[in-house]
């Protein structure tokens, strides 16, 4: 069962001022852990797919994914701690060919990712077509 799409599996939540590369790996990791653990219904959180995609709690999704982001995918990406360069959160975005990373249209994707009723922020997940367009241009 493939829980998420590549490009979907990062997401990103900025602060103010210039986070580094692995901040911003990581805050795209904590929005995936924190929605997708308070969207999923009970009995997927108890599946032994989610499980393995997404550990048994929120804290033990970050530790997971931290260590590679794209692992919900099937996929192998980049750990958080050795992410350095806009390409690498690029790759881990399913964009390994684009080589800039802007913040101000990665901010506001998770902004409205962040909003998205939980059936809407699941269905992105797993057809990132469904994310809202800004996704689209957090790298060029």
């Amino acid at each position: 069962m493939k829980m998420l799409s590549m490009g979907g599996v990062l997401l990103l939540a900025l602060t103010t001022g210039c986070p580094s590369p692995e901040e911003l790996c990581k805050k795209g990791v904590d929005q995936v852990c924190e929605r997708s653990f308070e969207c999923q219904s009970a009995e997927v959180k108890a599946s032994p797919q989610f499980q393995a995609a997404f550990g048994t709690s929120v804290d033990d999704c970050k530790r997971k994914l931290y260590a590679n982001p794209l692992a919900p995918a099937g996929a192998t990406g980049i750990a958080c701690e050795s992410v350095e360069k806009d390409q690498q959160l690029c790759a881990n975005l399913g964009q390994p060919d684009k080589e800039k990373f802007k913040l101000s249209p990665a901010s506001e994707c998770s902004d409205l990712r962040e909003e998205l009723a939980c059936q809407d922020y699941l269905a992105q997940l797993q057809d990132p077509s469904k994310a809202p367009a800004v996704c689209a241009q957090r790298c060029e």
